[in-house]
């Protein structure tokens, strides 16, 4: 339970003066915690990785240095994938609160025909 009363006895954080255990036991703070991580940076890769594949088009802008700066873009890209590919693992100790299906109720083939069919626009 979380508690903002003093009482002496019990771990707190120096800083934020609420009880650490709170946070390191309950694994359902811990898994909001992970699917928020998971939802950001799951955005900032997009953002960054689509910021990176246009070099020709921003080397008109700046000049040469579009490429330097489309490289680092990748890589800021490649690190928030990391997060991402990270937060799936620790999703696996922590998943959230409610129950997710560990398979669609559908076939398979139900599922390959809406990923090669050319007519569903998402």
């Amino acid at each position: 339970m979380l508690t903002f009363a003093y009482n002496p006895t019990v771990r707190r954080s120096p800083i934020l003066f609420v009880r650490i255990d709170f946070f390191v036991s309950n694994g359902e703070v811990l898994s909001w915690i992970n699917f928020g991580i998971l939802i950001v940076s799951s955005f900032l890769f997009t953002f960054f990785y689509v910021k990176s594949v246009g070099p020709a088009a921003l080397e008109k802008r700046i000049g040469a240095s579009a490429y330097r700066m489309c490289s680092t873009y990748r890589l800021i890209a490649s690190v928030f994938m990391v997060v991402v590919a990270v937060n799936y693992v620790l999703y696996y100790w922590f998943p959230l609160p409610f129950p997710l299906p560990d398979a669609f109720p559908w076939p398979w083939w139900v599922i390959a025909f809406l990923v090669h069919s050319p007519f569903l626009v998402f």
